[in-house]
């Protein structure tokens, strides 16, 4: 069985607590998130000062706030084709980002 310390490695987010570290008021903003967890996986390993943002469609948005009630990552209903996608998480985002495009 994996180690489970290693989640972050094996997820490619092995640069976020390094990067949080550096900038403890960056912002780590997830492009289609659906259901991701990387906050909650890399509590503890980056500063509370670090804000989760989020975005993904609208109606995947909805399934999260059902399934994944609460948690430290704030969610924008928006798909990036549409004109001003990133206007919600760039009024939230002060601060250095780190930007995770989800692929799947």
């Amino acid at each position: 069985m994996a180690d489970p310390s290693n989640r972050a490695a094996a997820h490619g987010l092995s640069g976020v607590p390094a990067f949080a570290a550096r900038h403890p008021d960056a912002v780590v903003l997830s492009v289609g998130i659906g259901l991701d967890t990387r906050a909650d996986r890399l509590a503890g390993r980056t500063p509370s000062t670090v804000r989760w943002l989020g975005v993904d469609l609208p109606e995947v948005v909805r399934l999260r706030r059902e399934l994944l009630p609460g948690g430290p990552t704030r969610v924008f209903a928006a798909g990036i084709t549409d004109p001003g996608w990133a206007d919600g998480p760039a009024a939230a985002a002060q601060g250095p980002c780190w930007c995770w495009p989800r692929a799947s």
